[in-house]
């Protein structure tokens, strides 16, 4: 996806959450909403075809929308995607999902970040981290996805944002070898 996708994605997504949080909506629930149609249209490469395809008419594309999604999904999701329809911006979805996630988190003092270990980490493990976390960095809510690469050695890394936290035994096998090889 290009920079300006992107941005129109993440324009899309702030106006969403604007327009939830002003007109008193649930924005979890939208959130939901929008995620699970994110995850169908990009699971479904049937969808992406046909929503997409400038051979189909825009009416039969948000015909659609209305006759198949509007039951199962709220009014104001539904008619986020009529708009990417009509503006000829589909495939912008799940991008604007992932902008309006990281929006709404924001919003809420959620962080969520990944947590790399050499192994699987029981959950009172991640608990205590993710508590640990939550108290340094002011947050509401820490979610972490523990994630195993065994070319860590032992420790874990952290990442959150653009944030990064390396307590690994490789990173600091690397250090130690920098160190040894700047004394000659």
């Amino acid at each position: 996806m290009t920079a300006t996708q992107n941005a129109l994605a993440k324009r899309y997504a702030k106006a969403l959450l604007t327009q939830s949080l002003e007109s008193g909506l649930d924005a979890a629930a939208l959130n939901a909403d929008l995620q699970a149609l994110a995850n169908w249209f990009t699971s479904t490469p049937d969808a992406q075809t046909y929503f997409e395809h400038p051979a189909v008419a825009q009416t039969a594309k948000i015909n659609l929308v209305q006759q198949s999604l509007s039951q199962a999904l709220h009014g104001t999701i539904t008619r986020l995607f009529t708009l990417l329809i009509q503006n000829g911006r589909a495939r912008l979805l799940p991008a604007v999902a992932e902008a309006y996630r990281q929006l709404l988190n924001a919003h809420m003092g959620v962080i969520e970040g990944q947590l790399i270990s050499a192994t699987k980490l029981d959950a009172a493990t991640q608990q205590a981290i993710a508590e640990t976390l939550k108290t340094k960095l002011d947050a509401r809510q820490v979610t972490l996805q523990n994630q195993v690469d065994p070319e860590v050695l032992g420790g874990v890394k952290l990442i959150f944002g653009d944030q990064v936290i390396d307590g690994t035994l490789s990173s600091q096998l690397k250090q130690l070898e920098a160190q040894l090889i700047a004394a000659g």
